[in-house]
């Protein structure tokens, strides 16, 4: 018994550019998952410059929350662009609704 299913790549009748597209954006949800959560400051103070002095570890616990989020994220995101193509437009719908709700709460809510 496998744990992935045989790849459904010859089912997909969409394009193979958002099939790519969508390996491009599972990389760059990978890449900040593995920084947040595995450098020792989350890269809050190192690479985004917060002050870490007053409630630095609760940033720190925050961002490496966020990284345990983006990692399997970034995962199923490639696993989807390069194995599973059929459910490329599910998962781009998905990607849209995540930064559309990233926008409405950073610019709307409570930006």
């Amino acid at each position: 018994m496998s744990l992935l299913p045989p790849s459904t790549n010859d089912d997909y009748q969409g394009s193979v550019a958002a099939a790519w597209f969508l390996v491009l954006v599972g990389a760059l949800t990978l890449a900040p998952g593995l920084i947040h959560f595995f450098l020792p400051d989350g890269g809050a103070g190192t690479i985004a410059g917060i002050d870490l002095s007053q409630r630095g570890q609760t940033i720190v616990a925050i961002f490496a929350w966020f990284g345990a989020l983006q990692i399997p994220h970034g995962i199923a995101e490639l696993a989807v662009g390069l194995r599973y193509r059929t459910l490329v437009p599910l998962f781009l719908l998905l990607v849209i609704l995540e930064r559309a709700l990233m926008a409405l709460d950073g610019w709307v809510l409570k930006g």
